[in-house]
């Protein structure tokens, strides 16, 4: 193999490496419930904003005394349905 030749291997191999790792996105680790602050943060908005999805029924979401508390289950439904 030539000197060429070899770059050009080398070149395509970093290139295919560099495609694959493009591809690959590291997903976020969820807690199985959050609360509406958490969310808003995910979806970077307020949390009125959260709050007038649950009002709404976009997002599902049972009480604990004052707080609205989300499963990751109910978010990523929440999240297919609206592509947020």
């Amino acid at each position: 193999m030539t000197t060429r030749n070899a770059k050009d291997a080398t070149a395509n191999t970093e290139s295919k490496d560099t495609a694959q790792s493009a591809t690959i996105l590291p997903q976020p680790i969820l807690p199985e419930e959050m609360g509406v602050r958490t969310v808003a943060s995910l979806f970077k908005v307020q949390e009125q904003t959260v709050k007038l999805w649950i009002k709404k029924g976009k997002l599902k979401a049972r009480r604990d005394g004052l707080s609205w508390i989300i499963s990751k289950d109910d978010l990523k439904e929440f999240y297919s349905a609206n592509g947020r």
